[in-house]
Formats: structure tokens, C-alpha cells, sequence
């Protein structure tokens, strides 16, 4: 096949057998297409890998990547590999075609999930990083895009960050002191580059319970993703608004979303456990989709050591919108900034005016 612009046309067939019939949607590194096997008849999902990342270093790694940690995970709960390969300068990945929707997508009317299928969404994601994890692998754009809902439960999606924790892997892909991931889940050792962990995905896992439950993000729409990236550099907490702060979800996603890594879940089944149970004695905690308490952004300013750490990202995160979006732009913030957020200190929230 010749060279193309990264949209192939519909009618294209890949790998002499998979004829585009969709275009599905883009990502960071492919476009997703519908497309048909024809040597089988059967429905697919094709990822093609978009040109312009081949001449990015480690682009073409990191989607092979994707592919052999997919076909690893053979799990219900996470979207099925059923080929890989290449035709010429076309590299794909072919998957089950999905019938559903993200819950991103549901999560655009603005309504809370009702808390008791909200628990069964995360419960079902929990058991799949299980899987992940003890294979070694972490998913680290956990995000409610990266939710599908299918008839009958869910399946997790996108490896395309992942990275394998097991020594002699490809982890050296991502070097130390680089950021991949949506800064709106990320936990604070992801964003300074620092190696992550089950309690990384846990965290972003965390964001998307609350998410659920208020119906909408927790912070103040006038919160960049450059605000909210502060604010967990500087040791802040998620704000969870009351009456769910207090009932026993809350205190489930405030572990799980913990600035300090130690004080998390360290495993899915720990957070699973925690979450069934919570579930069982929440039934008289109340309504849980109050409006989220606000975050003063004077709260999560600017210091002169977070100027100098968060520069080189302020253009990818200047809106609320861009900390919502997966960018593999790789950012190389560690070594700027001081050893330790905790000499510091976040300052005292401003008071309301």
C-alpha cells in the first residue's frame, strides 16, 4: 500500500482482508475504524496507527505495545485483541467490535449515575486491573472514555500508555521523568514522572467513581487542567462535597485518591472489597449527587517552583477541556522540580470573598 493521509478513505482494505465500512473515531496514536473481515464475514473494530506518529521516536513501539498487552489480558472485562500486524506502511490492530456506548458519553447529560450502578461499573473495572496488574501491567489513562458499556457489563479500553511493570520489559519505552496520561485522572506521581503502580490506576479509578455519583467533574468549571495539576503537586486532596464526603463511598474514593501513594488501595481486590462493603451499609447515608463544592482557584495558584515545574506544560493544559483529553505529548518535568513537594507546603484556601 502507498503512503496516505492518516483518515484512510472508506472502502480501503487493510491487510488484504479488513474493508473499512466507519470511521469510528481518532485518538492520540490511531484512528478506529468499523470494519468487516472478509475472508470471515466477522464485524471488527481496526485501530490503524496514524502515519504522522511513525516518525515520532518509540511511536510505532508504543502501538505495538498496545497490541501485546491486549492479547495478554484475556479478561471479559477488557476489550479483545483478535489480530495485529502491518501492510506495507499501515500498522493495525484489530479488535472486537463493541455495541454500546462510553460512559463518557453518558456522563454528558450532566446526571448522576445512580450510586448502586455506579458501584457495579467500577466493580467490574476493578476486576479487570486485577487481571492487569497481576500480569504487571498498568493501564494509566484510566478514564471514563476508556469505559465501554456493553450490554451485560463493561469493558476496559486502550492500553495504548500502558506499561509493564516486570523486569526485562518495555518499560524503558518511557523514559524516566515523562508524563503520558489525562492530567484530569492523574495521580501526582504520574504527573511528575515518578513509577507507577496498581494505587496510580486505582486513583484515576477513584476520580471516575466520583465523577459517577456527582455527574459531573468535582472541581469548579473555572478550574484549568493546569489548576487541577497544581493542586496535586501541592499535596491537595480531591474535594468530594458533602453528604457523599462523609458517607462510606466517600471515604472509599477519598483513600483511593489519596495525594500519598502508600495511602491507597495497593490492590483492585482491596478497593473492591472496601467498595462492596461500603455499598452494603450506604443505604441510609442519603442522597449522594450534591452539587460539588467549589475550588477556589487562589486555592491552587501559582508558586514560583511550580511555575518553573508546570511551564513546559501550560500550553496542553489551559483549559478545563484539554485536562480531560489523553495527549502523548511526553512532558519532562521531574528533574525541575524540587525533591520533595512537601517542603512546599500548600497554603491555606483563600477564604470566600
Amino acid at each position: 500500500m502507498s503512503n496516505r493521509a492518516d483518515t484512510l478513505p472508506l472502502g480501503t482494505t487493510v491487510a488484504g482482508k479488513y474493508r473499512l465500512d466507519r470511521h469510528i473515531g481518532s485518538g492520540g496514536m490511531g484512528d478506529v475504524y468499523a470494519a468487516t473481515d472478509t475472508l470471515s464475514g466477522a464485524p471488527v473494530a481496526l485501530k490503524v496507527l496514524q502515519s504522522h506518529i511513525l516518525g515520532i521516536v518509540g511511536g510505532e513501539v508504543r502501538f505495538r505495545r498496545e497490541a501485546e498487552l491486549a492479547q495478554r489480558l484475556d479478561h471479559p472485562n477488557v476489550v479483545r485483541v483478535v489480530d495485529c500486524g502491518s501492510d506495507d506502511d499501515v500498522r493495525y490492530i484489530a479488535f472486537e467490535l463493541l455495541e454500546g456506548h462510553s460512559l463518557e458519553d453518558e456522563l454528558e447529560s450532566g446526571q448522576p449515575v445512580d450510586s448502586d450502578r455506579a458501584v457495579a461499573i467500577v466493580l467490574e473495572v476493578l476486576a479487570a486491573l486485577r487481571a492487569a496488574h497481576d500480569l504487571g501491567i498498568v493501564h494509566r489513562d484510566l478514564k471514563p472514555g476508556n469505559i465501554f458499556l456493553v450490554r451485560g457489563g463493561i469493558k476496559v479500553l486502550d492500553f495504548g500508555i500502558a506499561k509493564s511493570t516486570k523486569p526485562g520489559s518495555m518499560a524503558q519505552l518511557t523514559q524516566a521523568g515523562q508524563t503520558l496520561g489525562t492530567p484530569h485522572y492523574m495521580a501526582p506521581e504520574q504527573i511528575v514522572g515518578d513509577p507507577v503502580g496498581p494505587p496510580t490506576d486505582l486513583y484515576a479509578l477513584g476520580i471516575v467513581l466520583l465523577e459517577m455519583l456527582l455527574g459531573h467533574s468535582p472541581y469548579d468549571a473555572s478550574c484549568s487542567g493546569l489548576d487541577i495539576v497544581r493542586s496535586r503537586l501541592m499535596g491537595q486532596e480531591v474535594p468530594i462535597p458533602e453528604p457523599l464526603a462523609s458517607s462510606t463511598i466517600g471515604h472509599v474514593i477519598r483513600r483511593s485518591t489519596a495525594a500519598e501513594r502508600h495511602k491507597r488501595y495497593q490492590r483492585a481486590d482491596e478497593m473492591a472489597q472496601a467498595l462492596r462493603d461500603a455499598q452494603r451499609s450506604a443505604k441510609t447515608t442519603g442522597p449522594l449527587g450534591s452539587p460539588a463544592q467549589q475550588v477556589d482557584r487562589r486555592s491552587v495558584g501559582p508558586t514560583a517552583w511550580q511555575d518553573t515545574a508546570l511551564g513546559d506544560m501550560g500550553a496542553m493544559l489551559s483549559s478545563p477541556d484539554a485536562s480531560r483529553r489523553s495527549d502523548d505529548t511526553v512532558t519532562n518535568v521531574r528533574h525541575q522540580l524540587p525533591a520533595s513537594p512537601s517542603a512546599h507546603p500548600a497554603p491555606a484556601p483563600a477564604p470566600a470573598p
